[in-house]
Parts: structure tokens; C-alpha cells; sequence
């Protein structure tokens, strides 16, 4: 009997711990898909725009949904001291229970990513809402709240589904690479391989703006900034990534250029394939176009010399010719190691102009302390030994080799008669 008793005691309470007490209803629940986080104008206090999904515009059919993405979402922005406390405003604005574990993104803006971001981090990997998969993005020269204000993409209906296209697709181009939360946050805590970010932003709009002066020959690779992009005219108005925001610890210290993130892509082997763009060996007022990828991982050692780090970088890369504008056969082999010559200096010059950049910075980007590590017995040793300071007068040796391997679809080039 005493059995019988403790089996239906045993029975009625996995019942009642198995039950769902906490579940609530999605009419009931406010889905944020993307947060920004700026400086107060208050001190100590920090300013938070939720993107919050309306679920009604999102159903099928011509009567309830909609086809504009700004009516698919509502922001909200709040000032408090934290974010917990932003949380709880943000119950109180909302007829709903805000829902953070749908958020895709956290948006930071360039004055609060240069001040620092510690404070922050934090509260984001510990509460179970808060996902490692979020992307980080840094609003370049704006403000979160405002970048999200003017962020209105006409391609894509969801919002969440616009932020995940967008920072999926760089690595067609790897003009930028998607960090996500939990990446940032392991780069910042050990110390061995600095954080970076996409850096995004709204296209400029200039009233009243002077002609821009045309050069004899513009460069054949553009060199820019997000914001800054030279669009001449569109009537998309979603946001735009482009570039990497360079952190030291919990502080931005820098950006790359689209151009510079894609040598630390291919130096990181996140390079998948892309376009490269550059001056013709035999007739340097045409161009040739490649579309490139790595052969094999990039290969990187670091020895010590005197106490000095030196770095040894090797890259193999694989291309197709895609657009030979002058003519000259360079599917023949003596004139393909020409083409094959030219793409490695190119490579070399960019790469090392990359490194020196984010030496001047203090930021590893790269993650070389981490190949530095095995010349330390203990872990003790590494942690006294400042990498730091090593670091910024390290020497780099960088090598490309490069083979063209395919012609596309031509198999010979004959000059225009």
C-alpha cells in the first residue's frame, strides 16, 4: 500500500513540474526583432530602440497583410539606466509581454561603441533571452536609433528576414563579415584575437550637391566606407553594410575599408569567392576582371626573433577570368603568368597595407596570439607575457602565389579588328 501511495505521489507531482504554467499565447507576446543601444542624454543612462514585429501585417492574404516592411514593425525607444530596466519600460509602452529570444540583431551606435561596451555585454550572455547567434552591428557615424528610423527596405516584407539576408550574403563579396554575439563576446574576453563588426548604415542623402570632379581615370577597385557608397541614384531606402569595425577589448578603435575587410577575409579564410578588379599588365589603361578564392586555407606562423614577433603568411588563390578588356590573350600560358603575377602583387600590396593598418591600431584582428601561444609552456607565461605591446612591432612576410585555373566561357581572346 505504502508503494501504491508513493507511485501516485511520485505520478501527480511529475505532473504538476511537467506542466506549462509559463507558456503564454503569441497574441500575447511582443516579438523584438532587432535592438539599438546609444549613449543617454542623461548620464549613466543609455537610450534603447526595439524593432517590435506587428503580427497582423505578416498574415497571408490581400486583407490583412501588407507589402511595406516599415508597417510590419513598430519601434519604440526608451532612456534608463540599464537594460534590464529598459525591459520593464518596455512592458509598460507595449499591451504585450516583450519577447527578446526572436531578436536577430543588436545594433550599437558608433559614440556608445567608442566609449566602450563592457557594461553591456554582460547582461546580453547572461539572460536566456538574449541568444549568441544575434548579429552585432555598429551604426557608422549614427546613431542606432536613427539608423533604425531610416532603415525601410522595399525588398523584403519582414524586417528580421532583410537583417538576415543582408549579413548572410557578404560572403559573396566579403566586403563585410557577419560577428555574431557570442564570437564578439569570446574575442573580448580572451584577449588573443581582437572583436570586430559589421559596420552599417542608411545611404546619405545630400541636398544641393556639387558635381563631383571626374578623374582622367577612375581607380579600378572602390575603396569605401558604409555611408559613403557612391550610389548615384536609388529608391531603396534599406540600410547598407559595408566594412568592419575594428574593437580593442570593448572599444571600437578604427574601421576597415570594404576592400581591407576583404584581405582580412582571406588572411582569416572566411574569403568564399569574389571579383577582384585591376589594371591590365600590358595595357594598364584597361582592365581585367578574376573571380578569386582561396585554393587552400591561408597558412600563418609566428616565431620569435630577438623577442620580436615575426609573422610568416602564405596565400594560395584560384581564379576564372571573367572580362579581359583589351584583348590580349591571356589564356596562353606566357601571358597568364603575367595575369597571375599581377593578381599576387595586388594581393601583397593590399594585404600588408591591411596589417599595417591594424598594427597602428593595437587590434588583432587575425587572431596571431593565438598561433603565439604555443611558445609559452603555461598558460601563466602567456598571461604575464604582453602580446599587447608585442604585437605592434611585429614583422609581417606575407607570399601569394596565384593560378588561374578556368577562362569562363571563352577559351581564347582575339583583339578587336
Amino acid at each position: 500500500m505504502r508503494r501504491l501511495a508513493l507511485f501516485i505521489m511520485l505520478m501527480v507531482c511529475s505532473a504538476v513540474a511537467a506542466g506549462c504554467a509559463g507558456a503564454r499565447e503569441t497574441d500575447e507576446i511582443a516579438y523584438v526583432l532587432a535592438i539599438g543601444l546609444d549613449k543617454g542624454d542623461e548620464p549613466g543612462k543609455i537610450r534603447v530602440t526595439y524593432q517590435i514585429a506587428v503580427p497582423r501585417t505578416l498574415a497571408g492574404g490581400s486583407q490583412a497583410g501588407g507589402g511595406k516592411s516599415d508597417q510590419s514593425s513598430v519601434l519604440i525607444t526608451l532612456e534608463a539606466p540599464s537594460l534590464a530596466e529598459a525591459r520593464n519600460l518596455l512592458n509598460s509602452a507595449v499591451s504585450r509581454i516583450p519577447n527578446l529570444s526572436h531578436t536577430k540583431v543588436f545594433i550599437f551606435g558608433e559614440e556608445i561603441a567608442r566609449a566602450g561596451v563592457a557594461d553591456v555585454l554582460g547582461p546580453l550572455m547572461r539572460f536566456r533571452e538574449f541568444r549568441g547567434s544575434m548579429f552585432v552591428m555598429i551604426a557608422n557615424e549614427d546613431t542606432a536609433q536613427h539608423f533604425m528610423e531610416k532603415n525601410k527596405p522595399k525588398l523584403e516584407i519582414l524586417t528580421s528576414r532583410f537583417y538576415e539576408n543582408m549579413l548572410l550574403g557578404g560572403e559573396e563579396t566579403s566586403y563585410y563579415l557577419r560577428t555574431n554575439l557570442h564570437d564578439f563576446y569570446l574575442q573580448y574576453k580572451t584577449g588573443n584575437m581582437a572583436p570586430i563588426a559589421v559596420l552599417a548604415g542608411a545611404p546619405k542623402e545630400e541636398e544641393n550637391e556639387e558635381a563631383p570632379v571626374r578623374q582622367a581615370r577612375p581607380p579600378a577597385r572602390a575603396d569605401e566606407y558604409v555611408g559613403h557608397t557612391p550610389r548615384v541614384k536609388s529608391t531603396e531606402t534599406a540600410a547598407e553594410a559595408l566594412g568592419t569595425a575594428v574593437f580593442v577589448r570593448d572599444r571600437m578603435v578604427g574601421k576597415l575599408t570594404n576592400q581591407e575587410t576583404r584581405m582580412m577575409a582571406i588572411l582569416t579564410n572566411q574569403f568564399r569567392r569574389g571579383f577582384l578588379v585591376f589594371d591590365d599588365p600590358l595595357e594598364p589603361e584597361k582592365i581585367v576582371h578574376v573571380n578569386a578564392r582561396l585554393g587552400e586555407p591561408t597558412k600563418i606562423a609566428v616565431n620569435f626573433v630577438d623577442g620580436r614577433p615575426v609573422i610568416d603568411i602564405s596565400v594560395f588563390l584560384e581564379g576564372e577570368i571573367t572580362s579581359i578588356s583589351s584583348g590580349i590573350n591571356y589564356e596562353q600560358q606566357e601571358y597568364r603568368s603575367l595575369l597571375e603575377a599581377q593578381v599576387s602583387r595586388l594581393i601583397e600590396r593590399e594585404t600588408g597595407r591591411t596589417l599595417h593598418k591594424l598594427q597602428s591600431l593595437g587590434a588583432d584582428v587575425i587572431g596571431f596570439g593565438y598561433r603565439a601561444r604555443r611558445h609559452f609552456a603555461t598558460w601563466q607565461e602567456w598571461q604575464a607575457f604582453d602580446w599587447a605591446a608585442a604585437y605592434q612591432q611585429a614583422t609581417f612576410r606575407v607570399q601569394v602565389k596565384t593560378e588561374i585555373r578556368r577562362h569562363g566561357l571563352m577559351w581564347r581572346t582575339s583583339p578587336v579588328k
